[in-house]
């Protein structure tokens, strides 16, 4: 069996080892760089947290088999409409608009 043959073997993971791999613990550790300025506390209160826990995931998993454009433009919706607090309080990056 050559490469192109173990290809078309690769399945995707279960939801259950994505969770596993990437935890809530996983991706607040990788978005951390991202995240700095931000009221970390608002971001988890306010739900948007989960919703890049979720992002993350989404994107994992459409990446592992696979890089499908359609499918990581479809992961706007998961994004599109949570609030990003900055420790300012000026929310600048939540004013922005990319329409």
């Amino acid at each position: 069996m050559d490469y192109s043959d173990q290809e078309e073997l690769t399945t995707a993971p279960t939801r259950t080892e994505i969770e596993e791999f990437l935890s809530k613990e996983v991706v607040k550790n990788i978005l951390d760089r991202y995240l700095k300025g931000t009221d970390k506390t608002k971001v988890k209160n306010c739900g948007t947290m989960e919703k890049l826990v979720l992002f993350v995931r989404e994107a994992f998993k459409i990446h592992y088999t696979k890089y499908n454009i359609k499918d990581i433009k479809k992961l706007d919706k998961i994004t599109m409409k949570y609030k990003v607090p900055s420790r300012s309080g000026k929310n600048i990056a939540s004013k922005f608009s990319l329409e």
